[in-house]
């Protein structure tokens, strides 16, 4: 059925007994629809329930009678069942298939659905929505009873997480949608009453506003063994949405709850009466609706605003439909608008955090492939090093096998500042040589390496000790190819220390022989009190970068 927009939406409920007997028990009734495309003939769908909430049946136009505000005569609608009406009723099944639903309460629950369908009439449509760590529409609307019987059957527990607000949320989503199927709409849903969602998008409070707006009641059938006091969420949603909410104490239950629900189907009148010409005059009137048997009553009133009557009446009526439909076009166009221009919004935005995430891993992609270029440039570079010193030490060797010596000047002190004393006569020098440092001529002017004497005791390893500065006592291995020591976080040594450069100095170890090469500090490098620019070490040097002091020990 149709509400069209000359109707007040605005319905005004109340339950007032009748009479002055106080033996009286209240009924309460509730409309949803109301039909006037028919003028002058009125359709009014109400809900009878008594006071402990269940549908009352076996009503007729005997319990009716409608008053308005302009006149005292009660009129007597025509009233029928909706049950028994040939208007149909779509239905979606909104079931809990969490792990608390696993074993036999899954059984009785598909049982109880299966003899819920085969009561169903012909005219009715059922979907099925299950829920538990995922939403999922397991049977669009149908009243083939046997693939509804079919699909109930390949129910399983699906997750030990249950998205009850979410399913709840999208099965209304589907019952709003859907085409073609009857205009009277209900959700049943059957949990344990408990949300358990991570994400936490939806809400009580979401179901129920969905609900309302579209005037979908919600009934509810709560079972759970455990945590009863999560049933609350069923009661609420069904209490705030006019539907119904049944408790069923076992799984064995659940058949029974099913079927009164099904009954307060039963409960739900349609009222179809006249409307007198002297209510015909555009303005809002009241109308009274009793229902009433033997010590029970209770009434609803709502407004209505009905157009003139006369001749040109259908005329009118039909023009204003068309205004109706036009502004509903108008509608639908305004919205379908927000809508695209939602999508584009939502594609420009994908295009552009995608763009920006590729242009992210290109630049870490190109960092990654610069540090690795660097490191294998280091790694050649050392290796290099190693070589040419390698190299330089056979020099050396060669030199001092064919007999050649250094010059008294030569011989008095190294280019890199060690100084070598001489003691005793030329035959004492021939018979125990000092310490020769020559400059390979190989060498570029600015990388000057110290070749030491093959006599002198060549080391296995060796270590630096810091004597100053915050990390005094720290010990550092340095037996590796190349070390390099400076205030940098890319350091083989890193030392906290403000007048050590970012990267001060180069030890270098090979052929037995430690190599220290100050690498262009800001405030240099020396060793035993004495600037120097590349040096060998020998055990027990004191080594200065800036302020901190170091000292070397050979292995």
């Amino acid at each position: 059925m149709k509400i069209i927009p000359q109707i007040v939406a605005t319905i005004l409920f109340a339950i007032l007994p009748l009479g002055n007997s106080w033996a009286v028990e209240p009924w309460t009734l509730t409309t949803d629809v109301i039909d006037s495309t028919q003028l002058p003939q009125v359709t009014l769908a109400v809900t009878v329930t008594d006071a402990n909430r269940e549908g009352v049946l076996g009503l007729d136009s005997s319990h009716f009678s409608i008053t308005t505000d302009i006149t005292g005569s009660p009129m007597k609608p025509e009233v029928k069942s909706f049950y028994d009406s040939d208007q149909g009723v779509a239905v979606v099944l909104c079931l809990d298939v969490s792990l608390s639903m696993a074993g036999k309460p899954l059984e009785d629950m598909k049982k109880a659905l299966s003899d819920y369908i085969d009561r169903l009439r012909a005219q009715d449509r059922v979907s099925i929505v299950t829920f538990g760590d995922k939403v999922e529409i397991v049977s669009d609307f149908s009243m083939n009873r046997d693939y509804l019987k079919e699909r109930v059957a390949g129910i399983n527990v699906a997750g030990s997480t249950t998205e009850l607000f979410y399913g709840v949320f999208k099965g209304l989503d589907h019952l709003i949608q859907s085409p073609g199927i009857p205009s009277r709409r209900t959700i049943l849903v059957l949990s344990d009453g408990k949300d358990e969602s991570q994400s936490k998008a939806y809400s009580l409070a979401d179901c129920v506003d969905k609900a309302k707006g579209a005037k979908i009641p919600i009934s509810t059938i709560g079972f759970t063994k455990i945590e009863e006091n999560y049933l609350l969420n069923l009661e609420a949603m069904s209490d705030r949405t006019g539907g119904r909410f049944h408790r069923a104490r076992k799984s064995e239950d659940l058949s029974n709850q099913l079927t009164l629900s099904l009954d307060y189907m039963k409960s739900q009148y349609l009222l179809t009466y006249l409307t007198l010409n002297s209510l015909r005059d555009s303005r809002s009137h009241k109308y009274t609706v009793t229902a009433s048997r033997a010590n029970f009553a209770g009434q609803i009133v709502y407004s209505l605003i009905v157009p003139p009557a006369g001749p040109g009446t259908n005329a009118d009526s039909s023009a204003t439909n068309d205004e109706s439909d036009a502004t509903d076009m108008k509608m639908l166009a305004i919205i379908g608008a927000a809508v695209a221009g939602a999508i584009v919004l939502t594609l420009i935005l994908f295009f552009v955090f995608r763009k920006r995430k590729k242009a992210k891993e290109r630049h870490r992609k190109a960092e990654e492939e610069r540090k690795s270029e660097a490191s294998h440039r280091q790694i050649e570079e050392a290796r290099i090093r190693e070589e040419e010193l390698k190299r330089q030490l056979e020099m050396k060797g060669a030199l001092l096998s064919s007999g050649m010596t250094a010059s008294p000047s030569a011989a008095e002190g190294d280019a890199g500042g060690r100084n070598v004393s001489k003691t005793g006569d030329s035959a004492q020098n021939s018979a125990a040589p000092k310490t020769q440092l020559v400059e390979a001529a190989s060498r570029t002017p600015d990388r000057r390496t110290m070749i030491g004497d093959p006599n002198l005791t060549t080391y296995a390893g060796g270590k630096l000790v810091v004597l100053s500065g915050l990390q005094v006592g720290t010990e550092f291995d340095v037996s590796r190819p190349e070390v390099t020591i400076g205030a940098s976080s890319d350091n083989t040594i890193i030392l906290d220390e403000q007048t050590v450069s970012g990267h001060h100095a180069i030890l270098r170890f090979a052929a037995g022989q430690f190599q220290l090469t100050d690498n262009k500090s800001t405030n240099g490098t020396s060793v035993n009190s004495t600037p120097i620019q590349t040096i060998l070490l020998q055990d027990g040097d004191l080594i200065r970068l800036g302020r901190c002091e170091l000292q070397f020990h050979g292995k």
